[in-house]
């Protein structure tokens, strides 16, 4: 957990947490010395109940129910050696750990493509001559696209936990509280479009060396600072917590320290920003020493189909610690596409079909979010649709997961799978079909090209048998 807050920048204000969390009890320290500690069960129990979900986790191999399971261990045992009474009285600096959990990185993509249409629409708004495609923009001086980078995913995690500080150490009534809640959650993506908004148009009046370097993301957290710090200030202004001279101030150190600063709540918006900086990027896992060569898929093709050398254009997919890697350039009058599969033969950690490094194409293929693609059945089993490209060429993916032969499309679905097979002593194998093209001005010949091919097999044949005899057991049919 430590080195994934560490090692990944999105989940860089799990760093600051802890100590937001401590600083919290320590401004407390004048209650918690009236409370006597007390054992309880109920904090045992809820021990026992988090190490069982840690080993559930660590079963499924779900490192988020880890990660849980510790934090509400660490709960557990406050509870357990000091006391209800005792928690209480900490009860918001125990729950606000939970926050340093990196979660949410799913959020990349949807957020990804809500700045893009922010992006697009203020365009339209205001009369700018430009053409959109997904994420890809393309205005007078050139194309640019509203990268995962842009998505203002780490903002967004900083400005809410920020919102969730902001909400306990300044608001009493509820009805605020999740007011400051809600604009900690709008303002980010709001401002993010606004960032993008503001390299587009720096980049249109220069040369666009600004939207190339490294300038423009340390133009976009100057300026996103700047909107977390008016948020603090807002919700200062309109805070409804009484002062320190009220009645109620001696019952409340917190009013007396933490509260009447802003210091700790900066803390949360600057060390994040900071860390983007100085913390490692992750490294993705190791590939199996040596590789494992990639051999022909289809030996025998169609008629009206042609087997080809291997064309640079179509990078063929790359999965780490795969035991098998097959894939064949075919041609069908004008179109060329690869037919591809992989397999591993026992699914642990470290070798899965969804994880970091696992691709369907190079890594030099970015892939398009925002666009209306669509699933495809053959043979009762859906094919997912992807659309990559790499500088102006754009590539069709068509791709089926599966795990013991049953469809998968999310790696938590393939681990729920790879440990029931491990509960009942069974193997967990599982396999990637995909077809990539090269797309022209028009996706939807590409669609049939694909559709086509595999309609040429009879539904009662399998694909594989094609490939060789042992991959002949394989499941997925062609019709």
């Amino acid at each position: 957990m430590a080195n994934i807050v560490w090692s990944v920048d999105v989940f860089s204000h799990g760093l600051v947490v802890p100590f937001v969390s401590g600083a919290l009890i320590w401004s407390r320290r004048g209650i918690l010395q009236a409370v006597a500690p007390q054992f309880s069960y109920l904090g045992a129990a809820i021990v026992a109940a988090a190490s069982a979900l840690w080993l559930s986790g660590e079963l499924i191999d779900v490192a988020l129910f880890r990660h849980v399971g510790l934090v509400a261990a660490i709960n557990g045992l406050v509870i357990t050696f000091f006391g209800l009474k005792f928690y209480r009285a900490i009860l918001f600096a125990m729950l606000f750990l939970f926050l340093a959990i990196p979660f949410g990185y799913e959020l990349v993509g949807p957020l990804q493509t809500m700045t893009a249409n922010l992006v697009i629409g203020t365009l339209e708004l205001v009369g700018a001559t430009h053409k959109a495609d997904g994420v890809l923009i393309e205005l007078s001086s050139g194309m640019y696209e509203v990268a995962e980078a842009c998505a203002g995913v780490k903002f967004f995690f900083t400005s809410l936990v920020t919102g969730v500080l902001l909400a306990h150490l300044v608001f009493e009534s509820w009805g605020r509280r999740i007011f400051i809640l809600a604009v900690s959650a709008i303002l980010p993506i709001a401002a993010n479009a606004l960032r993008v908004l503001g390299i587009l148009a720096i980049a249109e009046m220069t040369d666009q060396s600004f939207a190339k370097d490294v300038d423009h993301i340390v133009y976009g957290w100057v300026f996103l600072s700047i909107v977390l710090f008016t948020l603090i200030a807002f919700a200062y202004k309109i805070t409804d917590k009484r002062t320190s001279n009220a009645p109620v101030a001696s019952e409340n150190p917190c009013a007396e320290g933490f509260q009447q600063n802003v210091f700790g709540v900066i803390a949360v918006a600057v060390i994040p920003v900071l860390t983007t900086f100085i913390a490692p990027q992750a490294t993705p896992p190791a590939y199996r020493e040596g590789g494992v060569p990639i051999e022909p898929l289809i030996e025998q093709v169609p008629a009206g189909y042609r087997i080809l050398p291997q064309a640079a254009s179509i990078s063929p997919p790359n999965f780490l610690n795969a035991d098998v890697m097959r894939s064949t350039i075919l041609r069908r009058n004008d179109h060329v596409f690869l037919a591809s599969y992989a397999r591993v033969g026992i699914l642990h950690a470290g070798s899965r079909l969804f994880q970091p490094g696992n691709n369907l194409a190079g890594n030099e293929w970015l892939e398009m979010r925002g666009l209306n693609v669509r699933a495809n059945q053959f043979c009762n089993v859906m094919f997912s649709e992807r659309m990559l490209r790499r500088g102006d060429r754009r590539m069709l993916i068509w791709s089926v997961y599966t795990v013991n032969g049953e469809a998968v499309t999310s790696g938590l679905t393939e681990k729920m799978l790879t440990a029931t097979a491990r509960i009942m002593r069974k193997p967990s194998v599982g396999e990637i079909l995909s077809l990539s093209g090269l797309v022209g001005s028009d996706a939807s010949e590409t669609r049939k090209v694909f559709s086509d091919f595999l309609s040429t097999f009879p539904p009662d044949r399998l694909l594989w048998s094609l490939g060789g005899g042992e991959l002949g057991n394989s499941i997925i049919c062609a019709g």
